[in-house]
């Protein structure tokens, strides 16, 4: 028993130090591993890490709730930035008979990327409703965009770039954002 467990002591520390080892090659090479990055190019030297990740589940049907309460265009100009208020209105204007549902999914989409954003920033930044500004996939084919552009001067902040992500099935809305800051 003794011998068996020596054994497969050997072979656990045989492994942890070829991991390590590993992480070591990784580290010291300025291209990422194929399995954390599809792109065939170089890090530029430049320091870049993960501030933070943030996910947000909203459930649609409060969404409506509010709506139904506060009205869409005031509930709508409290969360909303300038261009996705210009999204809105276009939205409303074509939606028939002001769908509820629709205008209710296209502000929790919204709403779950902002609350995840703001999740995944605090406490490096703390942006506001209108500093940060959706778009969803373009014609063109690109991933979804979550931009942070502050609207006031405000004390020395990193660069950040957001990454996120949105699924929506029945009544619910999940969002991720990852942000990352580059030099």
């Amino acid at each position: 028993m003794i011998v068996v467990m020596m054994e497969s002591g050997r072979k656990l520390f045989k492994y942890l130090y070829i991991y390590i080892a590993e992480i070591d090659a990784i580290t010291a090479s300025r291209y990422p591993p194929s399995s954390l990055s599809h792109s065939p190019l170089p890090l530029d030297g430049k320091r870049m890490g993960i501030l933070g990740i943030g996910v947000d589940v909203v459930h649609i049907p409060r969404i409506q709730a509010v709506l139904r309460r506060w009205g869409p265009d005031k509930f709508a100009s409290r969360i909303l930035s300038q261009r996705e208020m210009r999204e809105w209105q276009f939205e409303l204007a074509r939606s028939e008979a002001h769908d509820t549902i629709q205008n209710a999914r296209f502000l929790a989409v919204r709403w779950a990327l902002k609350e995840a954003a703001y999740k995944a920033l605090y406490p490096i930044v703390k942006p506001t409703w209108k500093e940060l500004t959706y778009q969803g996939k373009s014609k063109t084919g690109l991933k979804p965009l979550l931009q942070y552009h502050p609207l006031v001067d405000r004390q020395p902040i990193p660069t950040v770039t957001l990454h996120c992500s949105v699924s929506h099935d029945g009544d619910y809305v999940l969002a991720s954002v990852l942000a990352e800051e580059r030099e």
